[in-house]
């Protein structure tokens, strides 16, 4: 999304994007396992130090070859950058790190010492007829004294503090002698290691190295590399680094917010019907519940929720008001279609929405699953056999088959048939189900065996994923692992999935190696309401119990995890955090430009701006204010883009 005027753009983004690589190896191609890349230089210059003396301002931004060490008495120096935006995923452990290049000449071993550059410097774009001298600087080119020279005018020229290029000569990250053959020799050591991990962890505070060679003989001791624009791109310079990925359960857990309540007081523990008038039209965090059994989200923000205990199903509208949107209250059979909410529901359980606000229910003990429509109730099935303590419910895009729990089996309706058929059978008694987008299966919840299973959609197989173990530890294979009282399953859609374990009282996510985490610590007793207001990375990494019994858990269109807890009764959300969106601030006619955004709590944000929408540089870090947060600036560049990205500090 951009938004443009008639003196900047600006675009907003949360995720690193873009590049390319030359080659990537797998060793496993799952979260943990090491990976190869090699990616080739984004830019190099040699340095002159006859500007020194005669202040000639040679450059060569864009020779097939560069130099180090000294020439006729003279010094030659490289600066060398990598961009990884793209190809290095951000949080990847470095796990091994080496600087390849081609030797085209050389006078001496290769002997280089490596340091870090401490701010921006411009390659430039002169190509000399002798590279190893140089030829005149244009502009743009980085010099022996200048990051950037402009051949017009002196204001405009960018100096280094100090001639040859700023840098600490008492911290090299590399110093030695490469390693390889006569024509390819690879460069690294722990420091070295070390620092390509700071270029991956914070990228906008590096801005590549320095590459000396031998300097103190007086005469010629020098090498000569291909450059990253040599003719023969198989010569050019290939930063290889192998890493290994964060943990699949850091990145979910990354992308979340605050843990929020939406629904509920939590007063009262009994399971009896506690919906009073009062409620209807009031703030949903006044009305008591009667133990909720699942609630999912709208891609309009309404939280839609069954009130088992009071026989009904609510809404939670986007201004935080409940009403009743199906049944009349009263517990009991009247009607097959009417009026959804004068229509009687019998302990409604299973919920499922569809995209234009159709929904449908498991009305439990009417042995039905129900659609509304426009306010309208119909019945669409009728199972003879019975429902019995069924929750989970999945109903296809097309609304012609739909899929249920009935106690100890998953059953399957199908519009073009009219009938009923078992899928899986077996369970003892069914929690919630869910269809995994990642593998085309269903997910199942067993509650009274403890286990979560795996059902093909075309019910040929059926496998256990998850419970049956002896041991709650979190970080252990979800197969191993005990599960008491499991009931919400929800497939994260990537290959993951979410568990709520009700006698535990714990959330937990599932991650791509199977291995299963603990999100939130809860209790299968009392009545916790903990963690108001938390990010979801100090609830996980601090622990402490902050729910209890959790039954159901469900994803929004937005990606928020939506939460049942409590026999009491309450909705909560975990928040999924989400790129701001900027709004213009200051006054473009004095000379000032602003953004401003709703803050998310415990963020920083990175203000970041670039001329081509390819190199983003940073302008500022700004912490995230209790509600609106907003930068400002002097207007430069009219060309300039501008960014905001998020992150955890």
């Amino acid at each position: 999304m951009f938004l443009r005027s008639s003196l900047l753009a600006l675009v907003f983004s949360s995720l690193v994007g873009g590049g390319g690589m030359l080659r990537a190896q797998n060793s496993g191609g799952a979260s943990g396992k090491s990976e190869i890349v090699q990616v080739q230089s984004s830019r190099d210059a040699t340095l002159y130090s006859e500007d020194a003396f005669d202040g000639g301002n040679r450059g060569n931004g864009g020779g097939e070859t560069f130099m180090v060490g000294s020439l006729q008495g003279f010094t030659r120096r490289t600066l060398m950058d990598f961009n990884l935006e793209g190809q290095v995923p951000t949080g990847a452990l470095v796990v091994n790190a080496r600087l390849v290049m081609k030797v085209t000449n050389a006078s001496v071993q290769p002997f280089l010492a490596i340091f870090r550059v401490p701010g921006q410097w411009a390659e430039g774009t002169s190509t000399p007829e002798s590279e190893e001298f140089g030829g005149e600087a244009i502009t743009g080119d980085s010099t022996w004294l200048y990051r950037r020279y402009h051949e017009t005018s002196e204001q405009q020229r960018l100096a280094w503090k100090t001639p040859g290029g700023d840098f600490n000569y008492e911290r090299p990250v590399f110093q030695g002698v490469g390693e390889g053959t006569d024509s390819t020799v690879a460069f690294t050591s722990a420091d070295f290691v070390a620092d390509v991990q700071s270029m991956v962890s914070l990228p906008d505070q590096h801005s590549g190295w320095f590459l000396l060679g031998e300097e103190t003989t007086f005469g010629s001791a020098f090498q000569i590399y291909a450059s990253r624009q040599n003719e023969d791109e198989a010569l050019r310079p290939v930063l290889e680094i192998e890493f290994t990925e964060s943990p699949d359960v850091d990145k979910v857990v990354g992308n979340y917010d605050s843990l929020m309540t939406i629904a509920g007081t939590g007063e009262d523990e009994r399971r009896n019907n506690d919906w009073r008038d009062k409620f209807e039209g009031g703030p949903a965090l006044d009305a008591n519940l009667s133990r909720p059994s699942i609630a999912r989200a709208a891609a309009d923000g309404t939280i839609y929720f069954t009130d088992t205990y009071a026989h009904a199903v609510r809404k939670v509208k986007t201004d935080g008001t409940i009403v009743t949107i199906a049944g009349n209250g009263v517990e009991g059979y009247n009607l097959d279609e009417g009026e959804a909410t004068e229509v009687q529901l019998d302990q409604p359980n299973g919920l499922y929405l569809i995209d234009d606000g159709t929904f449908y229910i498991i009305d439990v003990d009417n042995d039905r699953v129900r659609k509304v429509t426009n306010g309208r109730m119909t019945t669409v099935i009728h199972d003879p056999e019975g429902i019995d303590t069924g929750r989970g419910l999945w109903v296809s895009e097309d609304e012609q088959t739909i899929v249920y729990g009935a106690r100890h089996s998953l059953r399957q309706w199908t519009a073009t048939e009219g009938n009923i058929e078992v899928l899986a059978s077996g369970f003892d008694r069914l929690g919630n189900v869910d269809w995994d987008p990642a593998s085309g299966d269903f997910l199942v919840a067993d509650t009274d065996d403890n286990t979560v299973w795996r059902v093909e959609a075309d019910g040929s197989n059926k496998s256990k994923i998850a419970g049956g173990g002896s041991k709650t530890t979190s970080g252990q294979l979800a197969k191993d692992m005990r599960l008491d009282g499991v009931r919400g399953v929800a497939a994260a859609g990537h290959g993951g999935y979410f568990l709520t374990a009700e006698g535990d009282g714990d959330i937990i996510y599932v991650d791509l190696e199977g291995i299963a985490h603990v999100l939130i610590s809860g209790s299968g007793g009392g009545n916790i309401i903990g963690g108001e207001g938390e990010v979801l990375k100090d609830i996980f990494t601090l622990g402490g119990n902050r729910v209890s019994q959790p039954y159901s858990i469900t994803i929004a269109p937005n990606g928020d995890l939506v939460i049942t807890t409590n026999d009491t009764g309450l909705i909560r959300v975990v928040r999924k955090g989400r790129a701001p969106t900027l709004v213009r601030s200051g006054e473009e006619d004095s000379g000032t430009f602003g953004l401003a955004w709703t803050s998310q709590i415990q963020r920083l944000y990175r203000v970041e701006m670039s001329s081509n929408l390819e190199t983003w540089t940073l302008a500022s870090e700004v912490p995230s204010s209790r509600n609106e947060t907003s930068f400002s600036m002097q207007i430069g560049d009219e060309s300039m883009f501008y960014r905001v990205r998020f992150y955890y500090p």
